[in-house]
């Protein structure tokens, strides 16, 4: 048997059991809520949807990155990113196409 059909027969048969272990599952599986009740929702990052053209951090300061989000403007966290402020204030729809944090000055984006 050639490499080709045994990769072929191995994933047929990995298949195939998945499907009939599936198939065992209960259609509605019960999920203890005490697993996730001490879960709580928080925003991570801006307000906002959509793509980030390009995010930067700073060597020696973990907590701090610079993003530019597709719609212009650049923010900054200092915070890991649980909190981000707009360093555009007022002028939000400034395109940018790239960003970087100056190696000599990190104050520098």
């Amino acid at each position: 048997m050639n490499a080709c059909k045994l990769v072929r027969s191995l994933c047929r048969f990995t298949l195939a059991a998945a499907a009939a272990a599936a198939m065992t599952l209960p259609a509605t599986a019960q999920v203890n809520p005490e697993m996730y009740s001490g879960m709580q929702w928080r925003l991570i990052g801006p307000f906002r949807a959509g793509r980030t053209v390009a995010v930067s951090g700073v060597p020696g300061q973990p907590s701090v990155f610079y993003m530019a989000p597709s719609n212009g403007g650049v923010w900054k966290t200092e915070n890991y990113g649980e909190t981000w402020d707009s360093l555009f204030k007022g002028e939000e729809d400034n395109s940018v196409g790239a960003l970087a944090v100056a190696p000599s000055n990190s104050n520098v984006i």
